[in-house]
């Protein structure tokens, strides 16, 4: 939960969250997603959403003007080394390039993966509340699960409702 009070107190103290900063934070998450308990996954997931993580990498990669993404990586990490001793219009430039490279070194399809199989392992534990959560951060971050994936979500909201099981 260090994760979810990190990413909440950036967005209450009013800081711009950057992309490629959200989107090594997802990367040191991923491993991690498979032991998240019932009530944390879905905070978690909710947070990057609010903190506007985006997992849509052909759009992130157009912002940031990536044409190829094997060569943006290997501009990525030459313009991060090279930063030192360079002008300011020169960095800019550099980052911008050292940025699109942190792009394409975030597997959007993995992540989502290990969201999904998170989301399903824990599914018979979670309360209505969690699992609308879970709904709602999956489609913040575009995460667009399988329709099979989505019935049993949605079946295991209605079991709580018909137990009376209501969100809050």
């Amino acid at each position: 939960l260090h994760t979810v009070r990190l990413l909440r107190g950036l967005q209450q103290s009013g800081c711009a969250v950057p992309q490629a900063w959200l989107q090594q934070l997802a990367l040191g998450l991923q491993p991690r997603l498979a032991q998240l308990g019932p009530g944390e996954l879905p905070q978690v997931l909710g947070c990057l959403a609010d903190a506007g993580l985006s997992l849509n990498m052909q759009q992130l990669q157009q912002q940031a003007g990536v044409v190829d993404v094997h060569d943006a990586t290997a501009a990525g990490r030459s313009s991060a080394a090279a930063l030192v001793g360079t002008s300011d219009s020169q960095q800019s430039q550099r980052l911008r390039t050292a940025a699109a490279g942190a792009v394409s070194a975030f597997s959007s399809s993995s992540f989502r993966d290990a969201c999904l199989a998170a989301g399903l392992s824990l599914l018979p534990q979670l309360s209505v509340r969690e699992a609308s959560l879970l709904l709602w951060s999956c489609a913040k971050l575009q995460l667009k699960p399988p329709a099979a994936w989505l019935e049993a979500v949605l079946c295991r909201m209605q079991a709580g409702f018909v137990s009376a099981e209501l969100p809050e």
